[in-house]
């Protein structure tokens, strides 16, 4: 009643219609989630006198009851989302003005690039929102309308290019076997950091398991899907 009493307040101050357009005026359900887990519920102040209103000790311990409303969730979990200072709302209309420039410099580059789709967000979100999925279309979008500069993405495919070459990429059978009833496959980074790791573990494999383990040094391309290059991706599993 107190919103209700100060919306009609605001109309007639401004000479407005007090009836055109009256909605979402009253108690209603929202999408809002916050999370009260903790918060104690205090009891709501009533004016002593009544209707000649409360006194100031008597509004501000009524102002104390209110609490923020307002999520947070996956800022609370997400690095990305606390070292930008936003949240998802936020980040998608800062997404949505980026990918509408025409001319001119994309500020929001770096955030859009900086997202690592690990999908925590989608997963906390109450309502589901994903902000991975929404990083990746706006990628894709950037790169097939040419607005997603070369550089952003260079050392992260040259470095793909170089797992999915010669140097590198190779598929072997066992020792003393001519075909393969297992495929070892540990991808590029873990041969890039910790080459022995892969040593250990494919002999473990080779000596517990029966019926040939092939080796199989790849990129699965992740650097080409991540970075907007979708026909990349594909190309390279085609390869595979």
């Amino acid at each position: 009643m107190v919103k209700l009493r100060r919306t009609l307040l605001n109309r007639l101050l401004q000479k407005v219609s007090l009836s055109a357009d009256r909605v979402n005026e009253a108690s209603m359900e929202t999408r809002l989630y916050t999370n009260i887990e903790g918060e104690v519920t205090l009891a709501p102040v009533f004016p002593e006198k009544g209707l000649t209103g409360y006194t100031r000790e008597e509004a501000l311990k009524e102002a104390e009851r209110c609490m923020l409303c307002e999520c947070l969730e996956c800022v609370k979990s997400c690095v990305f989302m606390a070292h930008y200072k936003g949240y998802p709302k936020r980040y998608f209309r800062e997404i949505y003005n980026n990918l509408s420039i025409v001319m001119g410099i994309h500020y929001t580059n770096k955030m859009i690039n900086t997202c690592s789709e690990c999908g925590l967000c989608a997963h906390i979100c109450p309502n589901g929102a994903d902000m991975g999925e929404v990083v990746q279309e706006a990628r894709n979008l950037m790169v097939t309308t040419g607005k997603m500069p070369p550089s952003a993405h260079d050392f992260a495919l040259r470095d793909m290019a170089f797992s999915k070459g010669e140097k590198f990429a190779m598929c072997k059978p066992q020792p003393g076997h001519e075909d393969m009833q297992y495929l070892f496959f540990p991808g590029c980074q873990l041969a890039g950091s910790k080459p022995e790791h892969i040593e250990k573990s494919y002999k473990w494999l080779c000596d517990h398991l029966e019926g040939g383990v092939g080796l199989m040094l790849d990129c699965c391309g992740a650097p080409a899907l991540w970075s907007g290059r979708r026909a990349l991706f594909e190309e390279g599993l085609k390869e595979n």
